[in-house]
């Protein structure tokens, strides 16, 4: 949940700061005005990643 909601779905850009030793692909998915998920695959597997992981991350939009 972003702590100010937006007058449009906002362009989200982020990255992994943990130490990460397997191959992952990073993203956001269900996007909207309020919020998104952070999203961890792990390439080798295939699997979704469900530990903790820090992300930072920035969204940038319209205001309301």
């Amino acid at each position: 949940t972003y702590p100010v909601a937006f007058g449009n779905t906002p362009t989200l850009t982020g990255s992994l700061t943990g130490d990460y030793s397997y191959n992952v692909n990073f993203s956001f998915t269900d996007g909207t005005e309020t919020g998104a998920i952070a999203r961890l695959r792990d390439v080798d597997s295939g699997l979704w990643e469900t530990n903790s992981y820090k992300v930072s991350w920035i969204a940038i939009g319209l205001k309301p």
